[in-house]
């Protein structure tokens, strides 16, 4: 269909979007699973009890009922600055930004961080370290 004024996909997506690695900030252990991520953070949100935000999920590790508690590749400092002071706590870096977090949890907005207090049916507490 030439001549029908728009561009091709390949042409109109451009390249993905960089984002910086923070991972030295926070101690966090990257692991590689046989896993797939995206589907068991979306059966932990659905059969289980997963906290999403900032507030939300400072008051869950203050509770000490965090399970596991994911960042987005680029959290802001402060949510850095909150998860480096916590104790015994099993952090995750997600590999994406907050926006890609947010899709994953099947939101349209962002979300720099989430916290997993039930798995439910979800192997996603496998991402914890040992």
């Amino acid at each position: 269909m030439e001549g029908h004024g728009l561009r091709e996909d390949s042409d109109f997506m451009g390249p993905p979007p960089q984002v910086p690695d923070r991972s030295a900030d926070l101690p966090i252990k990257m692991v590689n699973l046989n896993m797939d991520f995206n589907l068991s953070l979306r059966r932990a949100i659905k059969t289980g009890k997963v906290v999403l935000g900032q507030n939300s999920v400072e008051k869950i590790i203050a509770e000490n009922k965090a399970e596991l508690v994911i960042v987005a590749n680029n959290a802001p400092a402060k949510v850095r600055t909150m998860l480096t002071a916590a104790e015994n706590l099993s952090l995750y870096e997600f590999a994406g930004s907050s926006r890609q977090l947010g899709k994953e949890c099947g939101r349209d907005h962002m979300i720099s961080v989430l916290a997993i207090v039930d798995a439910g049916e979800s192997d996603i507490l496998s991402l914890k370290r040992a």
